[in-house]
């Protein structure tokens, strides 16, 4: 399955990542960004922990002269909730972020917008909240 027509990137919300995971909050805070893949981000209501986690991210191979259009695939076990944001980078240095529209079922995917660009290999991330 893959959203075409729209431009949407979204962050994990429920996976099982060494404990608990709980819905994404809003980013009401500044996030400070740690030695590890944890970030800690500061709200109204207290501290929210969130870990990164690598989605798969490709280059779809057809010609980009326009935009670029990295395909972003959700590797996880869960779906990836409406409002999560996506990050993608790529080798030339571009980068960007989608958010989604709808859920990201398992193995689905969707695709980012950048640059002109045809030769880049991609990575791609999400920001999971984990309850202490």
């Amino acid at each position: 399955m893959r959203n075409t027509g729209r431009v949407v990137v979204a962050i994990a919300v429920v996976l099982a990542v060494a404990g608990t995971v709980s819905a994404q909050v809003p980013d009401n805070g500044q996030a400070k960004v740690a030695k590890s893949s944890m970030v800690e981000l500061k709200t109204k209501k207290g501290v929210v922990q969130k870990k990164k986690v690598a989605l798969g991210c490709s280059n779809p191979g057809t010609p980009q002269d326009v935009v670029k259009n990295p395909i972003i695939k959700n590797t996880t076990a869960n779906a990836l909730a409406t409002g999560l944001i996506l990050h993608w980078a790529s080798t030339d240095g571009d980068q960007g972020t989608v958010k989604l529209i709808e859920p990201l079922a398992p193995g689905a995917e969707t695709q980012g917008q950048g640059r002109p660009g045809n030769a880049y290999q991609c990575s791609a991330w999400a920001f999971l909240i984990v309850n202490p």
